[in-house]
């Protein structure tokens, strides 16, 4: 070593000093104000009965809050290490603890003694329990009533029953729900929280970095998302993050939190019992790049032409046939866009093989309980094109409807 080394390993701070000196530079003080265990005081500050309060909400809002403070106490003093420091216990796999938050100031040395004093002002005089509250209530997290979702009693893979057993083992559930697709409501839950559109979505659960397992559910008039969480919010930063950006999503969209045993909101508990489980992997947001927008594009083109959603890959809509004969026809959204029409009613799950067609251009397929005409068409076609294709489409299944029984009604 040479003559003029020295170790520039900072000392390690005291914290037993430091926190002696906070309460000889806060005499208000007798002890740290608790950070969690202010239940009782966000129940009274929202003015609903402790046992209707949201406990696993309450506390993350509660960390959120702390966290908040200090990272104004960071930028006011230009130490971000009192930052740092806290998220450091968030992400801790030995969980949060109040002790831990307040040791992670004081070690910071004497400027997180003063951020403490900054922090401890907020937690003791009933002013973080007031904010909890009212951020609550905006949430219509504190005036909800609640109904048990009944079991649906499928099969234990169906994405039901599923949903269901996720419903019921979740510590804490964020559902957002709304008057609009699937599509539209991923797209808004992943403007909130951008690291769900990073989400593995291969199957038919999407599953984001955070390790958040989340579905869409849809009646095809409203839409639902449900993030589920294994239990502890406070287990890590990123998690409770997640949870509160979705909490404060605005717009048209309504967030509301799921109990532990299935107990949701009963303002969307209909919608959970009678929607359909969308797959993720469906979704817009997670097609092939190439198709993205041309899937969004053509959604938009169908809707403002009247087509109705059946589905997170369906829409049906009515065309001209033959004459004066009307023609039904479904637009589905898959790894191609596809054309279908109906052009005879079937029984069971094959095409009867005298209905198979041969046509350069369509291919007959079972579509049970019908026999339809498919048309496969790239997702770069143009709506004037797909006008076109549509309107010849249900011409060509009208006339082979009409061929082989002259008589039928309109399909």
């Amino acid at each position: 070593m040479g003559l003029f080394s020295r170790n520039t390993q900072p000392a390690p701070v005291d914290l037993g000093h430091m926190r002696e000196l906070f309460f000889r530079t806060h005499p208000q003080f007798d002890a740290l104000p608790p950070v969690a265990d202010q239940l009782d005081a966000v129940a009274a500050a929202g003015g609903v009965d402790r046992r209707d309060l949201d406990e696993l909400e309450a506390t993350t809002r509660l960390f959120n809050l702390f966290r908040g403070l200090v990272e104004h106490a960071s930028s006011s003093t230009g130490n971000r290490s009192l930052t740092q420091r806290v998220d450091g216990v968030f992400a801790s796999p030995a969980g949060v603890t109040d002790q831990a938050l307040w040791d992670a100031l004081f070690s910071c040395g004497t400027s997180g003694v003063a951020a403490a004093g900054f922090v401890a002002e907020t937690f003791a005089d009933g002013s973080a329990a007031v904010a909890v509250a009212s951020s609550m209530r905006d949430s219509g997290l504190l005036d909800a009533s609640y109904t048990e979702l009944p079991d649906p009693g499928l099969d234990q893979g169906n994405p039901k029953q599923v949903v269901h057993s996720l419903l019921a083992a979740s510590g804490f559930t964020t559902l957002i729900h709304g008057p609009d697709s699937p599509n539209a409501l991923f797209d808004a839950v992943a403007g909130a929280a951008p690291s769900l559109a990073q989400s593995d979505a291969s199957g038919w659960l999407g599953k984001s970095p955070e390790g958040i397992i989340w579905t869409i559910l849809t009646d095809n008039r409203e839409s639902v998302f449900a993030a589920f969480y294994g239990g502890d919010l406070s287990d890590g930063a990123s998690l409770a993050e997640v949870a509160q950006r979705l909490a404060d999503i605005g717009g048209p969209w309504k967030a509301s939190v799921a109990k532990v045993g299935a107990l949701v909101p009963t303002d969307v508990a209909r919608l959970l019992q009678e929607a359909g489980v969308v797959e993720a992997f469906t979704l817009d947001a997670f097609a092939d790049p190439s198709t993205r927008e041309g899937r969004r594009r053509i959604r938009r083109a169908l809707e403002q032409g009247g087509f109705e959603r059946v589905g997170s890959v369906l829409y049906k809509g009515v065309l001209p046939g033959s004459g004066e004969r009307t023609q039904l026809i479904w637009v589905g959204f898959d790894r191609t866009l596809t054309l279908l029409s109906p052009f005879a009613e079937i029984e069971g799950e094959e095409l009867p093989p005298h209905l198979a067609v041969e046509d350069g251009r369509y291919t007959a397929q079972a579509f049970p309980p019908f026999a339809v005409l498919q048309l496969e068409l790239p997702y770069t076609i143009d709506e004037d094109d797909l006008r076109r294709e549509a309107l010849e489409i249900a011409r060509q299944a009208d006339s082979i409807e009409h061929a082989l029984n002259p008589a039928s009604d309109d399909l």
